[in-house]
């Protein structure tokens, strides 16, 4: 795991209180696993923590969420107004 660097320069006073906290995670497929048998394997593992979280984390589980766990897809999450973008 690692904390995904974020650079909150540009956010107001109450977004940086309500920031949430990133992680990434870098995992190494199988050999001879195919791109689609992978896709397979990384969905079946992220259904397979969200169900451990909420077995074992009850209502804190609603504050984890997995934007992804893709060899394809790259998913950036944001929440900025269009003029902060410039």
């Amino acid at each position: 795991w690692r904390d995904v660097p974020v650079d909150n320069n540009v956010v107001g006073r109450f977004a940086k209180i309500t920031q949430p906290r990133f992680k990434q995670v870098f995992l190494e497929s199988e050999k001879g696993l195919t791109e689609d048998a992978l896709e397979r394997a990384l969905f079946l593992a992220r259904k397979n923590m969200e169900n451990a979280a909420d077995q074992r984390l009850g209502e804190w589980a609603a504050d984890l969420f997995f934007c992804s766990m893709s060899s394809r897809t790259i998913i950036y999450k944001g929440m900025l107004r269009s003029a902060v973008l410039g």
